[in-house]
C-alpha cells in the first residue's frame, strides 16, 4: 500500500500544481484583425466580441499591435469603445507608445516585424455578465497610418 501511495504522490502533486497555475494564465480573449495593405485609415475600426462569465474576477485588458519596422511614428492614438451587454457604451482615448525616447521600438521584434501588447486596463471588473463588444478606432491626426499589420485585443485574468 505504501508503495502505491509513494508512486501516486508525485502524480497527485503535479496534477494539483498544473490545475492551480494553468487557470491563472488563461486568456479570456486573444483576438487580432489584419489591417489590409498594412495601412490603417483614420476612423477605421476593429471589432471584437467577448463573453464575460465572471463578474467578480479582475481582468487585465491590453491592445495588441503588430507593425513593420517602417512604422513612422512614436505612438498610435486610438479610441477604445466598450459596449456592455446592457447596451451601455463607454469610450476612452489611448495614446499607445510604440517607441523609446531614443527612437527604438518597444516590444519584441523579429526581422522587420514588431509585436507589442500595451495594457489599457489593469484589475478591471466587468460589472455585468454576458457579451461585450470592444471596438478599437484609429484616431491618428493623419488620414492613413502606414506600417500597421494587425490590431488586437487581449483580455486575461489578473494575477
Amino acid at each position: 500500500m505504501k508503495k502505491v501511495l509513494s508512486n501516486l504522490l508525485p502524480i497527485l502533486i503535479f496534477s494539483i500544481f498544473l490545475t492551480l497555475f494553468s487557470c491563472n494564465s488563461i486568456d479570456v480573449c486573444n483576438q487580432k484583425q489584419t489591417i489590409s495593405n498594412n495601412v490603417w485609415v483614420r476612423d477605421q475600426t476593429a471589432d471584437f466580441d467577448v463573453e464575460i462569465k465572471d463578474s467578480i474576477q479582475k481582468y487585465d485588458v491590453s491592445i495588441v499591435i503588430r507593425h513593420a519596422s517602417y512604422y513612422p511614428y512614436a505612438n498610435l492614438v486610438v479610441e477604445l469603445f466598450m459596449t456592455f451587454p446592457t447596451g451601455e457604451e463607454r469610450v476612452k482615448e489611448h495614446d499607445l507608445l510604440l517607441r523609446n525616447k531614443d527612437g527604438s521600438f518597444l516590444g519584441e521584434g523579429m526581422g522587420d516585424i514588431w509585436d507589442i501588447s500595451i495594457p489599457v486596463y489593469k484589475n478591471h471588473v466587468f460589472n455585468a455578465l454576458g457579451k461585450y463588444k470592444f471596438t478599437i478606432r484609429n484616431v491618428m491626426p493623419v488620414h492613413e497610418t502606414p506600417g500597421l499589420m494587425e490590431i488586437g485585443l487581449n483580455i486575461k485574468k489578473s494575477k
